[in-house]
């Protein structure tokens, strides 16, 4: 199919793949891209079939390898782990919040969210309109099915 390309890489993120290749092509690799239309979403082609695909030459390979692993590496060697006083979580040193418990790193406060106190009484005024509603429903009833009976002269 692809004489002399192997494949290097493959995701289910169209988008994704359009990235690595525009990385490739602005190093002047030629990329192939495969399946970048298909859709497994609706189960008609299952996730390993429906996965965009790049090709590159055979004799760019290992430049490409390089690319790849040298853009999409993270150092993160050079930061320090810091330990949540709340939780005993470790963060990198990069945040100021604790991804486990949200207490912030550097003062050791939890965070909370502070959300406006709603009263009750309002939610219960909400309630006796309903009730007397359904009352007045209810007798409604009663009185059409006593005066259907009383109109067809049901006993």
């Amino acid at each position: 199919m692809k004489n002399n390309f192997i494949k290097i890489y493959s995701t289910l993120n169209a988008t994704e793949a359009y990235i690595v290749k525009f990385l490739f092509e602005n190093n002047g690799i030629e990329t192939i891209m495969d399946n970048d239309e298909i859709n497994f979403f609706f189960g008609i082609v299952s996730a390993k079939d429906a996965m965009a695909e790049l090709w590159v030459p055979a004799d760019k390979y290992k430049q490409a390898a390089d690319l790849l692993i040298q853009k999409s590496s993270i150092d993160l060697s050079s930061y320090e782990q810091v330990r949540c006083a709340h939780c005993g979580e470790k963060n990198c040193g990069l945040f100021d919040y604790c991804w486990n418990c949200l207490t912030n790193l550097k003062t050791g406060e939890l965070y909370r969210y502070d959300q406006p106190e709603i009263s009750d009484a309002p939610r219960k005024a909400a309630k006796r309109p309903r009730t007397l509603y359904l009352l007045i429903i209810l007798i409604a009833m009663v009185v059409f099915g006593y005066l259907t009976c009383f109109y067809f002269g049901i006993r």
